[in-house]
């Protein structure tokens, strides 16, 4: 179990690279994103009535469903047209991360997170949802501390898109949405 040890320790080091990029000195680590997914999916499955989910399923998928990138690292969105084969890149690192685990569990992993990279189950697109929707909250969280603006990652399309099936989380981000828009307008008005 010694990889997945690894793994972990690595996920609590690594920044995210989105932020990085914009020139966030103190972004979140890996581990800090996916501990805020879990959590999320957790919580917000049990509001989700139609389909239902299984939220015991859903958290064990939040919590797998970047441990590869402790070994390949945070691919930002604008390069993933240069990674065409990143799938299998995730594949091959989650399988040597879970080499060593006991077969039962590794195959449960595995599992989970192949389902999770399928995005066909209503689990797994609920988590890719809940995914986008951290990224959202944590963009809101520091534009409101002062960092540059973030507008890419509101006008991402495939963002919304993802939510769109969910509609308490669809609704969140909008109202993050129109939240930030509210901001924006306060700070110009006030000539800032």
């Amino acid at each position: 179990m010694q990889t997945i040890f690894q793994a972990v320790s690595l996920l609590k080091k690594l920044k995210r690279t989105g932020w990085i990029l914009r020139g966030i000195r103190n972004g979140e680590s890996l581990a800090e994103h996916s501990f805020g997914t879990a959590c999320l999916a957790w919580v917000l499955s049990r509001e989700i009535k139609n389909p239902p989910l299984d939220s015991d399923k859903v958290l064990k998928m939040a919590i797998v469903h970047d441990i590869s990138e402790a070994f390949i690292g945070d691919i930002p969105y604008v390069a993933l047209k240069y990674f065409s084969e990143k799938s299998q890149m995730e594949n091959a690192a989650f399988a040597d991360i879970t080499a060593d685990i006991e077969p039962d569990l590794r195959d449960e992993m595995r599992n989970l997170f192949a389902e999770f990279q399928a995005e066909e189950t209503p689990e797994a697109k609920f988590v890719k949802a809940v995914d986008k929707l951290d990224m959202l909250i944590t963009a809101a969280e520091y534009e409101k501390a002062g960092t540059a603006s973030l507008l890419d990652f509101w006008n991402n399309s495939s963002t919304f898109e993802a939510l769109k099936p969910f509609e308490p989380l669809y609704n969140y981000a909008n109202k993050l949405r129109n939240e930030r828009a509210d901001r924006l307008a306060g700070r110009k008005e006030a000539g800032l």
